[in-house]
């Protein structure tokens, strides 16, 4: 699934269950992050494979902390800006925490953003080697169809968006 946003649903998914112990950003950035390889490797240099470093283990150790440095600053200094524009009904789920962003959040979402990530192309192409150089094992290759695990994606992000709507809807909320 190269340069998608149906690997942005197990994100929501967990943005509904933990809103506030994952950063979706950190999560988003590091699927884009992890697509620049077979981006690179499909569109500029048409070369097989496709799926390289980033997408093994320790490439994904590597995009979660280029996930980090890229959003932290993001989130320190357009957080405020972001949250003055945010509707009111989206702020309880959507608002960036006053501060400095809380690291545990970001790494969280860029740990689990980028393990996702090659976890579910491995399911989809025979290029993903997770623990390449030491093992040529593919993984959970053909596990779920490409149908199946696009389905998989979309319905975790709608139960996601799902579960953020009703956690924050006002007519959901117990009273104090």
């Amino acid at each position: 699934m190269p340069i998608t946003p149906l690997h942005f649903g197990p994100g929501l998914a967990l943005k509904g269950i933990a809103p506030r112990g994952v950063s979706f950003l950190a999560f988003a950035a590091s699927q884009v992050i992890t697509d620049t390889e077979p981006f690179y490797w499909i569109f500029i240099a048409n070369e097989f494979p496709y799926h390289r470093f980033f997408h093994t283990l320790p490439g994904a150790c590597v995009v979660a902390f280029l996930a980090i440095l890229t959003t932290w600053p993001i989130l320190k200094w357009l957080g405020p800006f972001w949250n003055q524009r945010l509707p009111e009904q989206l702020t309880p789920a959507w608002s960036v925490p006053p501060g400095s962003p809380p690291l545990p959040n970001l790494a969280m979402g860029a740990f689990l953003g980028s393990f996702s990530h090659v976890f579910l192309d491995m399911i989809m192409h025979s290029d993903v080697l997770p623990f390449a150089p030491w093992s040529p094992w593919s993984g959970p290759l053909g596990w779920l169809s490409p149908g199946g695990l696009m389905l998989v994606c979309l319905v975790s992000g709608i139960i996601g968006l799902t579960l953020i709507h009703f956690r924050h809807s006002p007519s959901h909320k117990s009273p104090s």
